[in-house]
């Protein structure tokens, strides 16, 4: 797993929400806004990828889009609240990407979508 910001972000199309970072509040009610690069090292601080198996895939007629429907094993270091999980176990994520060709041919991530186990199962 490449665990690289910059190509990441790169491989992202700049209408991906992903970029604009994320809001949350602790307990208090404390707002904060994280960047992109801040939600990321969050991600790569509290999970470790497993593996990826392409579940299925579809583009548009002309071929300047399509979605990947997959299934990311997980095990989660830290929950949540921020602790740590003393036993992580293996989780399996279904999620669908949709992507989109820039100018020059290179596909980018245009958003990511989690789907429950019932969706993913149709």
């Amino acid at each position: 797993v490449k665990k690289d910001v910059k190509f990441l972000r790169r491989g992202s199309h700049p209408d991906n929400p992903a970029l604009r970072g994320s809001r949350t509040s602790d307990d208090a009610g404390v707002e904060r806004t994280c960047s992109f690069e801040e939600d990321l090292a969050v991600t790569f601080a509290a999970v470790d990828l497993l593996g990826i198996q392409i579940d299925g895939s579809s583009s548009s007629p002309d071929g300047s889009s399509a979605d990947v429907e997959y299934a990311v094993t997980i095990k989660r270091k830290i929950d949540s609240t921020g602790a740590r999980v003393k036993q992580p176990q293996e989780e399996v994520l279904r999620e669908r990407a949709s992507l989109v060709k820039d100018e020059e041919g290179r596909w980018l991530l245009l958003g990511v979508q989690a789907l429950d186990a019932e969706a993913a199962a149709a």
